[in-house]
């Protein structure tokens, strides 16, 4: 860090692109040290001290699907509350459907990534740029608890390939249930993520869902119109949009 220093102005922030691979692809995995590149050691190049973002680079498998989850999954075991800027793409090296634009973004939301890097412009088009504009809207009113919050997920799930996760800062939180292999509409028990009771909105359509108090849960179903359902917990709903 202090190499990219210079004197009366502000230091430069980076990551090394790459960096987390080893937590969710075999082939990079060496038994007892982990590398990047087979030059370096990857717990080196996550070392807060020597870096300031980790930069996972998910976007390889083409689409959304348990390694990119894993990805992020496995990071977030290892830096905790570290600051991820992870490299997306809208469909490389495999295009995509591009209402995964808005599923992957909000899926790096949920993980508390403070930001993106997207690779490969040629793969954009209208309809990538139209998700992920959709995604950015839905977001945006919690952008501080993406930003300043707890990461937290939950085990518990009645659909194995579901998936549950968000952050929480103070008294409000965001989750995100999302699922990418099913063949119909499944239904899943949010547990509320806050020690207080609170109420629940469907942040996707802006539907008020009910009230949990500390401990409950909420049954909440993803039908097949989409991938994702974004909900939000907390007493600030009108304040927030």
């Amino acid at each position: 860090k202090d190499a990219l220093y210079i004197p009366g102005q502000k230091r430069v922030k980076f990551g090394f692109y790459g960096t987390g691979g080893c937590f969710y692809l075999p082939y990079v995995r060496f038994p007892g040290r982990e590398m990047f590149d087979l030059i370096f050691n990857i717990y080196t190049l996550l070392d807060k001290k020597l870096v300031d973002y980790a930069m996972p680079s998910p976007y390889h498998s083409g689409e959304i699907d348990d390694r990119f989850i894993l990805c992020f999954t496995e990071l977030r075991k290892h830096i905790k509350d570290g600051p991820i800027l992870p490299w997306a793409a809208a469909g490389y090296p495999v295009p995509i459907n591009k209402e995964m634009v808005r599923d992957q973004f909000l899926e790096m939301c949920a993980f508390g990534c403070i930001g993106v890097a997207y690779y490969e412009e040629d793969m954009w088009d209208v309809g990538a740029y139209w998700y992920h504009a959709l995604a950015i809207n839905e977001i945006a009113p919690f952008e501080d608890i993406v930003m300043d919050g707890k990461f937290f997920d939950q085990a518990q799930k009645a659909y194995k390939n579901a998936h549950i996760k968000g952050m929480k800062k103070d008294k409000e939180a965001i989750a995100l249930l999302s699922c990418y292999k099913r063949y119909k509409a499944i239904t899943e028990s949010i547990q509320n993520p806050l020690s207080m009771d609170c109420e629940v909105y469907d942040a996707s359509t802006g539907k008020k869902l009910g009230k949990l108090r500390k401990g409950e849960s909420i049954q909440v179903e993803l039908d097949m119109t989409r991938n994702t359902k974004l909900l939000y917990f907390g007493n600030n709903w009108n304040k927030r949009k």
